[in-house]
């Protein structure tokens, strides 16, 4: 399931950047000492501005986030 939530979540930041033009967003340097925790940094994104609608009982998109 992670596999393809994180296959799903990459190819949707891509098409996002082509909305954009060629300029692109503009991005900061990332100096970090760790890898990125998906349970502390990531998990917590999703709780809070995705579960409402990415749920088992209102799967908008067929696209079920619990189980992540």
């Amino acid at each position: 399931m992670k596999k393809s939530f994180f296959y799903t979540l990459s190819t949707l930041l891509l098409l996002s950047l082509n909305l954009f033009g060629d300029d692109g967003l503009p991005v900061a340097e990332i100096n970090r000492s760790e890898p990125v925790d998906f349970d502390k940094e990531i998990l917590p994104i999703l709780r809070q501005n995705c579960l409402a609608c990415h749920n088992s009982t209102d799967a908008e998109g067929d696209v079920i986030l619990e189980n992540v």
